[in-house]
């Protein structure tokens, strides 16, 4: 796969120019995982950041033995970031649903890029900043970092139970049904054994239980 043709592909990249792509691509490693194959473990060492180029990661804690889903993740995102930046141990883990490609930025690297590059270096730190300070929103404001149609379907299939917000109240709830398409999208769920249609646009958000299974 030529990373200098499948960077820019990606919104992350559209401040760097040719050239600085050229940079990156030299010093990133395409690496391909098969589906529901673990790309690290929760509390292993730090070496990089990875960029989704193609497919779907999800991103888990584990308690009590058991994968407590925290996120899905598409092309065109990158995940990894926190333990790059501050070089402590995973928070969390990552897996994949599909069959993926990535682009895997070694943390060994950046020391290079920062001598041989300072400009592009300074434009990676910038980009993982933007990313961090996007994540830390939503997190503080209470939102699911990814609640798209594809994360929600997931959300369907897993059976798992979030706190839907709607403008006037909240549910505990599993989602069983998704509609995006008509007219008046909405959202079908089981709160307490009834079956209750959300209209979409009176819901302001879809939030996963912690790590310990609370709202």
């Amino acid at each position: 796969m030529n990373l200098i043709e499948k960077l820019p592909e990606l919104p992350l990249f559209q401040d760097f120019s040719r050239d600085e792509i050229k940079t990156l691509a030299g010093l990133m490693q395409v690496i391909e995982a098969k589906e529901k194959e673990v790309i690290f473990d929760e509390k292993s060492p730090t070496s990089a950041v990875y960029f989704i180029l193609s497919g779907r990661v999800s991103i888990y804690k584990m308690l009590h033995g058991a994968a407590n889903f925290l996120t899905i993740l598409e092309k065109g995102d990158l995940f990894g970031e926190v333990a790059f930046v501050d070089q402590k141990a995973r928070s969390a883990s990552a897996s994949a649903l599909d069959d993926v490609k990535l682009a895997k930025f070694a943390y060994e690297h950046f020391e290079v890029i920062q001598k041989q590059a300072p400009v592009v270096g300074m434009k990676l730190v910038v980009l993982l900043m933007r990313e961090l300070a996007r994540k830390f929103r939503a997190v503080n404001a209470g939102l699911d970092l990814k609640s798209l149609e594809h994360t929600i379907n997931e959300l369907i299939v897993m059976k798992q139970q979030v706190k839907v917000t709607t403008s006037d109240t909240e549910y505990i709830c599993s989602i069983l049904y998704f509609d995006r398409v008509s007219n008046n999208p909405f959202l079908k769920i089981d709160y307490k054994s009834q079956t209750i249609l959300l209209p979409f646009s009176q819901i302001k958000s879809i939030i996963l239980p912690n790590q310990y299974g609370k709202f």
